[in-house]
């Protein structure tokens, strides 16, 4: 359920907002001023907030700013301002300081809602993007964008039942011979470099329906689904020695000390 903390030191403006917000299905908290309104941010964690500028002991401006600037992890929390027609200044600085939007009195309350869905919205969307670039980075390499070992075993297990039903695959495992003389010698950027070259030229290698992982270091792991014919193990086994033995051109400078270790195993 949203919560929505309204902050407003005219008790019955105050009261009228609780009604028209509640009736509209969201659950509404209630402050009295900017200190107030402070302390059941912190306690309650509320989703949006709507609150008056100028209030006495803390007004809207200095709510907005104390939270902005000495609690940051409820820096994102959308605010909407109610004030007079003739606070334009005080609407613009808190508008600067991180405000979403603003509302003069006397309220309009369809319009007050309207913003109050349009922020909700756009903070439902914010929530899902977030939570799918959290999944994201769960389950792939940061630097190649790869999948890592936890989605690799995913699409292993996945593997392992197909092959159940007649449908074999096979598992590749390789790693860098001198790998660790690269970054001892031109450093750890360099390696980086020839880690995404090298996830290039595996990409080039396989299919979509072709797994690579990076298991970490200079360790990489392909899942081949297979057709009819197993010797395509081979094949990508030897496409992807050819492409990976020839020499790296990384930042100007050309490796040709690098060896390639593969080894696969087939599972019908």
């Amino acid at each position: 359920m949203t919560t929505i903390l309204c902050v407003e030191d005219e008790e019955l403006l105050r009261e009228d907002i609780v009604e028209e917000v509640e009736d509209a299905g969201y659950t509404v908290i209630q402050a009295y001023d900017g200190q107030n309104g402070l302390e059941m941010i912190l306690g309650h964690k509320p989703d949006l907030v709507v609150s008056d500028i100028t209030m006495p002991n803390m007004d809207g401006l200095d709510l907005v700013k104390t939270l902005r600037q000495n609690h940051p992890e409820f820096a994102d929390t959308p605010f909407i301002f109610l004030s007079a027609l003739t606070d334009r200044v005080a609407i613009l600085e808190g508008l600067q300081l991180g405000a979403d939007d603003y509302l003069t009195k006397p309220i309009d309350f369809d319009l007050l809602l309207a913003k109050i869905a349009s922020r909700i919205k756009q903070i439902d969307g914010m929530n899902t993007k977030k939570q799918q670039e959290l999944v994201h980075m769960a389950h792939h390499d940061a630097l190649t964008g790869l999948p890592n070992r936890l989605l690799l075993r995913e699409r292993m297990e996945q593997a392992v039942l197909k092959a159940g039903r007649g449908q074999a695959f096979a598992v590749h495992c390789l790693d860098l011979d001198k790998f660790k003389y690269v970054n001892d010698t031109f450093g750890h950027p360099m390696g980086d470099a020839l880690l995404m070259e090298v996830t290039k030229r595996l990409q080039e290698c396989v299919r979509e329906v072709d797994t690579i992982a990076r298991m970490g270091g200079d360790e990489f792991a392909v899942v081949q689904i297979l057709d009819d014919e197993l010797d395509g193990a081979q094949i990508l086994a030897d496409r992807i020695c050819k492409s990976l033995c020839a020499p790296f051109k990384i930042k100007g400078t050309q490796l040709e000390q690098i060896r390639l270790n593969v080894g696969h195993s087939l599972l019908p």
